[in-house]
């Protein structure tokens, strides 16, 4: 040992703790200078700083790549949820900034015989429960008095059932769409088109998600 240089590395630190807490037991000649890759160091074996990253580079380096495929994983997660959940966060902030509008009055009308919506709601029997039981209360329940008219809420009188569906849509301040296969097979997107001429409403179309 007292001729021989010891190297500067990982391999040497359970010598340096040897040495470090002989407290005199043993007296053991070595040379106080070690050497790096390098060549002969000026620093003594003893006080040579060796980081933990010098003697677990392999650890780190797994311990990276583990947290590289974690993250990225979890992004694919979060994306993909992001994806499928689209429509309904869109949705509920809409609703939610509807409700926070600030300067918002009830819709009244001079014609006591004659009710004003603030939308008409159009869609396949199918989705009946959906949107009597999801977007319905969503709109309907809160600080905000929303009056809806679904299109099977009309009963047929003197008018055809597609006029007084026409009629209600004139009497809504906007117009929604729940775009399903169904509602597309029966031909109600040609109301779509219809709708085109009341250029001062806003038709919001609710599409199905695939």
């Amino acid at each position: 040992i007292q001729t021989n240089l010891l190297s500067c590395d990982c391999k040497m630190r359970a010598f340096r703790k040897w040495l470090k807490n002989r407290k005199g037991r043993c007296n053991v000649k070595y040379d106080k200078f070690c050497k790096s890759p390098t060549g002969r160091t000026h620093e003594t074996l003893l006080d040579y700083k060796i980081t933990w990253l010098d003697c677990n580079s392999e650890v780190f380096k797994q311990i990276c790549a583990l947290t590289g495929c974690f993250i990225t994983l979890m992004t694919i997660v979060i994306l993909s949820l992001l994806k499928y959940f689209w429509r309904d966060i869109k949705y509920r902030h809409m609703v939610r900034r509807a409700r926070q509008r600030n300067g918002y009055n009830i819709i009244k009308d001079n014609d006591e015989d004659m009710e004003i919506y603030d939308a008409f709601v159009s869609y396949h029997s199918e989705k009946r429960i959906w949107v009597n039981q999801v977007m319905t209360p969503e709109l309907c329940n809160g600080e905000l008095d929303f009056t809806l008219i679904h299109d099977d809420n009309i009963i047929p009188g003197q008018e055809s059932y597609f006029s007084g569906i026409m009629t209600h849509m004139d009497r809504s301040h906007h117009i929604i769409f729940l775009v399903t296969r169904g509602w597309m097979k029966e031909g109600w997107n040609e109301f779509v088109r219809r709708t085109e001429a009341y250029g001062e409403k806003q038709c919001l179309p609710k599409m199905e998600r695939r």
